[in-house]
């Protein structure tokens, strides 16, 4: 276990990444216990929030390669929680949009989320909680500042 005071402390930005890391993996665990697929929340994720993208914009805003994109993208219509449609103005374009199949995927998917994250800020305060959004949003704005990253490839 981490303790405050171990002798070999670690820098902010190595401690975000293994936090991070850790509530990536206890999802994954927790989403296969409850019998859903992991590698379909961040797509369901993503197309809950921006409905209507493209394949390539999908891999590039969850950061995962075209190939398996599109293997993943495959699967979740087979089984019904994402449709793909031609695009209105652009025919050459294919749309993916969530589905009502879908849209139960990621309540559940959600509940997963929120039950997580309950536990995990369980002994920490509202206040902290809130500190905590503070300095890292301060952080994203700073590499937003400094490498011209946009928020929109997240």
């Amino acid at each position: 276990m981490y303790r405050e005071n171990d002798k070999c402390d670690m820098n902010t930005m190595k401690l975000i990444n293994i936090a991070s890391k850790m509530f990536k993996n206890h999802m994954r665990l927790e989403t296969e216990k409850a019998g859903l697929n992991d590698t379909y929340r961040p797509i369901i994720m993503l197309l809950s929030h921006e409905d209507n993208l493209t394949q390539l914009e999908i891999s590039k805003r969850i950061h995962l390669s075209t190939p398996s994109t599109s293997l993943t993208l495959q699967k979740m219509e087979a089984e019904g929680l994402i449709e793909r449609k031609v695009d209105e103005v652009d025919k050459r374009q294919v749309r993916i949009h969530i589905t009502k199949q879908g849209e139960e995927f990621l309540k559940k998917i959600l509940e997963l989320v929120h039950r997580v994250e309950d536990e995990v800020f369980g002994g920490i305060s509202d206040e902290t909680q809130k500190e905590i959004n503070k300095v890292l949003k301060k952080i994203i704005n700073r590499f937003i500042e400094i490498g011209g990253i946009s928020l929109e490839s997240f």
